[in-house]
């Protein structure tokens, strides 16, 4: 019964860890593959003359994509804060 709960346990973090790590590797990568030139604080569509800019190029969003990824940091900081007594070097007791 209690490798039952700990198979439980391990299955629900890998889960919850694997979406949240696919799910930002596609966000990050869709802002690095459709990143244009910024001129005067707003991207200027399909062109991309700077290779490796990390000032100069990126993407402009609308407010609802601001108020979007808000949420996500949010969410995912709810992820690590059960993660703060790790960090802090306290020991696990499952029991």
């Amino acid at each position: 019964r209690e490798q039952a709960k700990e198979q439980v346990s391990v299955g629900i973090g890998t889960l919850a860890g694997s979406t949240i790590m696919l799910l930002s590797i596609a966000w990050g990568g869709s802002l690095w593959v459709g990143r244009c030139d910024i001129q005067d604080g707003m991207a200027i569509d399909r062109r991309l003359t700077r290779s490796f800019d990390l000032t100069n190029t990126g993407v402009t969003t609308d407010e609802s994509t601001k108020l979007n990824a808000y949420i996500m940091m949010a969410s995912a900081l709810l992820y690590l804060t059960p993660q703060i007594p790790t960090f802090m070097g306290e020991a696990h007791d499952p029991s």
